[in-house]
C-alpha cells in the first residue's frame, strides 16, 4: 500500500453538483448523529478530508468560540474551497494533510469526524 493515494473521483468545479446534492442528502442525519455522538461546544475536532469544508463550518459552529476544527485534506482546490467556505470563523484551522501522515499530529482532539473518504482513495 502507498502512502501517495490519489483522488479517484472528480473535486471542486467538476464534482460541485455532484457534491451539493451529497450534502443536501447526508448532512441532516449526519449532524443529528454527530451530536447524539457527543458533539458539544469547547470541543477539539479533527475533520480528516474535509473537503470543500461544508460539514467543516457546520462543526466550528457547534463547538463555538472555545472549540476549534483543525481540517486536513490533500488537495489544494478542495481546500481553497473550503477556506471562502470558513473564512468568517476563527475557530477553523485547515491544514494541507495527508490521511496516511495522521500519526504525526501532536494535537489531542476530543473527536474526530470523516465521511466519504474511503471512495476517494485508490488504496484505503
Amino acid at each position: 500500500m502507498t502512502n501517495e493515494s490519489k483522488y479517484v473521483l472528480d473535486v471542486g468545479e467538476a464534482n460541485a453538483e455532484t457534491s451539493r446534492r451529497g450534502n443536501e442528502n447526508y448532512n441532516p442525519d449526519t449532524q443529528v448523529f454527530l451530536l447524539n455522538a457527543g458533539l458539544q461546544p469547547g470541543m477539539r475536532v479533527l475533520d480528516v478530508a474535509c473537503g470543500e469544508g461544508i460539514m467543516t463550518h457546520w462543526l466550528a459552529k457547534q463547538v463555538g468560540k472555545d472549540g476549534r476544527v483543525h481540517a486536513i485534506d490533500e488537495n489544494d482546490l478542495q481546500l481553497k474551497i473550503a477556506k471562502k467556505n470558513t473564512s468568517e470563523l476563527d475557530n477553523v484551522f485547515l491544514e494541507n494533510r495527508s490521511v496516511y501522515t495522521l500519526d504525526s499530529l501532536t494535537d489531542k482532539f476530543d473527536f474526530i469526524y470523516s465521511r466519504f473518504l474511503l471512495i476517494h482513495l485508490d488504496q484505503p
